[in-house]
């Protein structure tokens, strides 16, 4: 274990906390919008039923360190209120998870000895690799050389023209959000 909690990959130890088995999945059919679900592991989380090592905390949102990190200090930032995804997240949460993920970000880049970086992930839609229906935000410090790789090459560089094409799509099919 090193002086920030276990090497990235190994398990937390038991103790303070405890691992719900499965995954959160999103409120079951017919449950109204924003309801918890009984299945939820994110939910459980945020409502204090069940145990997370929480860094960080405002009154919508929640920081806790991830069980699997990727790296020393990785922590997910949810909101406290179900959503399944980024675009199911009132105006409110959306801020309280930013705000909340800023300050992660900050404490980790002064506690951390050997930070040199971090990413910001939300994966949204299965197609998207979402496993866990509960917004959620990956807060992961980085340092040179520890093997994590999120650059990928396009196979092609589109033309001005068709990035035009694509702007002009997303400038005129923008409906009213209904949140803000």
């Amino acid at each position: 274990m090193g002086a920030h909690g276990p090497a990235a990959g190994a398990p937390w130890p038991v103790g303070r906390s405890r691992h719900a088995p499965g995954c959160g999945r999103a409120a079951p059919e017919g449950l109204p919008s924003g309801a918890m679900s009984e299945e939820c592991v994110f939910c459980a989380i945020g409502e204090g039923r069940l145990d997370a090592l929480v860094v960080g905390e405002n009154p919508r949102a929640l920081a806790f360190l991830d069980r699997h990190p990727i790296s020393d200090g990785h922590t997910l930032v949810i909101p406290k209120h179900h959503s399944e995804n980024f675009l199911d997240m009132p105006a409110e949460d959306r801020t309280a998870v930013a705000d909340l993920a800023h300050d992660v970000a900050y404490n980790l880049s002064h506690t951390l000895p050997r930070f040199e970086g971090f990413n910001l992930l939300m994966s949204n839609g299965q197609a998207a690799g979402q496993t866990v229906f509960h917004t959620h935000l990956h807060v992961f410090p980085r340092m040179a050389g520890d093997g994590y790789h999120l650059e990928q090459k396009p196979e092609r560089v589109p033309s001005d023209e068709e990035l035009r094409a694509v702007q002009a799509l997303l400038l005129a099919g923008v409906p009213a959000r209904s949140d803000d």
